[in-house]
């Protein structure tokens, strides 16, 4: 009964941080303030009730339109929610039966994955990846295994390091030698933040699976541009779990 209590209240919570979610991917590309003006709807610019913003329930009542205007709501608002409300209950669960972190690590792997979220919609939107988004996630991701202000600065230096070859490497001199862009510099913090989770075979491991979803993404797209944000947060979530779950890092080694 307990569980089921705060299983509960994280997925009210997850539904809630999905809505704001909502709002970092819309105002942000478009430089505007997070706090004004309130919601409002995008058509008519009403400024919409409380009970017009409540996660999916709102949005299933007004049967997907505006309150006043009546156009159409995008699906996308509902899905966010719901994916923010369920990313935090299956973490939390994952950490209980594999993980075996604190309850404040989980919540904080959570906060990384939510930032990842809200940048792939965005990179996928826009080709932008918002330093106000990228920097922390990569930060945090420093921070989140990291037992002492030792261990948080050998993570630091290391994947700072990893950060400045891809930089360097492969942004600077491969893209100069190929007249491509390879990667964008936005996906360096993205880079760093995921070695800093999965270790050094783990982030190889991630890598290799952000091409192969990447070259999935390129088959299927007709927009031949692809952003790899999308590839990164995609291959890191997989790699996690296959890190807790089957030990992928021992059969690499074996390998």
């Amino acid at each position: 009964m307990q569980d089921s209590i705060i299983y509960f209240f994280l997925f009210i919570s997850g539904l809630s941080l999905g809505s704001f979610l909502n709002v970092l991917v819309y105002r942000l590309p478009n430089n505007i303030s997070l706090s004004n003006p309130p919601s409002t709807c995008p058509k008519c610019n009403n400024q919409l009730k409380w009970y017009h913003n409540i996660p999916v329930f709102s949005w299933i009542f007004l049967k997907g339109k505006c309150g006043f205007c009546k156009e159409n709501i995008s699906i996308q608002y509902p899905i966010i929610e719901l994916i923010s409300g369920l990313l935090i209950i299956f973490i939390h669960w994952f950490n209980i039966n594999y993980m075996h972190i604190s309850f404040i690590q989980s919540m904080g792997l959570y906060i990384i994955f939510y930032l990842y979220l809200a940048m792939t919609l965005i990179d996928y939107k826009t080709h932008l990846v918002p330093d106000i988004l990228n920097y922390p996630a990569a930060i945090l991701s420093i921070f989140i295994f990291s037992s002492s202000l030792t261990a948080i600065f050998n993570t630091f230096i290391l994947w700072s390091v990893v950060g400045l070859f891809f930089y360097f490497i492969i942004i600077k001199l491969y893209s100069k030698l190929r007249g491509i862009q390879v990667l964008g510099e936005g996906d360096i913090p993205i880079l760093m933040g995921m070695a800093a989770l999965l270790g050094l075979k783990g982030f190889l491991i991630g890598i290799l699976i952000s091409c192969i979803i990447g070259t999935i993404f390129y088959l299927f797209s007709k927009n031949k541009e692809i952003p790899f944000v999308p590839s990164l947060s995609i291959a890191t979530f997989i790699t996690l779990i296959l890190i807790y779950t089957i030990n992928i890092l021992d059969i690499y080694t074996k390998i």
